[in-house]
């Protein structure tokens, strides 16, 4: 089960968004499998491990692989059609 969140900033590397969209996409792809937790344990930040979670995501699911959510966008639209993110 995915946690709710409707994005109003991009997530990216490029990107500045609110803590709550980093928890809330890493818990997403945690649940789902895409995102490993480092040794030093999951934080509302954005790092490489988020980045390459939704890289994971996008490219199981055949979109384009970029490492980013737009609001609105093809990945957070998919994540939200399956109602779940795996």
């Amino acid at each position: 089960m995915s946690i709710p969140y409707n994005l109003r900033r991009p997530i990216g590397i490029d990107y500045y968004a609110d803590l709550d969209y980093f928890w809330a996409a890493k818990k997403n792809m945690h649940l789902a499998g895409y995102y490993c937790s480092p040794p030093s344990g999951m934080a509302p930040l954005l790092d490489h491990h988020l980045i390459n979670s939704i890289k994971r995501f996008q490219e199981y699911n055949s979109l384009q692989v970029d490492g980013t959510m737009m609001p609105c966008g093809e990945t957070e639209r998919r994540i939200h059609r399956k109602g779940d993110v795996a």
